[in-house]
């Protein structure tokens, strides 16, 4: 834990505002980083995930078309209003294919 809040500390002045730090199951952050934070962040071999918002999609399936709209006909479209502003996401991706 202490290693990884001097990380942070290190980064370039400027480059990282941290909105939240996690330290439960692992260790991370979330917040705002300019290029040289993203290319610092890299450096020392952190994963970093774009955040890349949208509030429509295609659809690929009915079952989406379908959730987001009261009444038929379906119009092949998926649009949100929420922004997940507030909500915390942690994904493990274990590689294991469900397929198997």
């Amino acid at each position: 834990a202490t290693r990884w809040r001097e990380l942070i500390r290190a980064a370039p002045g400027g480059s990282t505002t941290v909105r939240h730090t996690h330290s439960r199951l692992l260790w991370g952050l979330s917040g705002l980083l300019t290029d040289t934070g993203v290319t610092y962040f890299e450096g020392i071999g952190a994963f970093v995930e774009l955040d890349l918002g949208t509030n429509k999609s295609e659809v690929k399936s009915w079952g989406l078309d379908r959730i987001d709209q009261a009444h038929l006909p379906l119009n092949q479209e998926y649009k949100y209003v929420r922004t997940g502003i507030g909500v915390d996401l942690f994904m493990l991706d274990t590689g294991l294919n469900a397929g198997h």
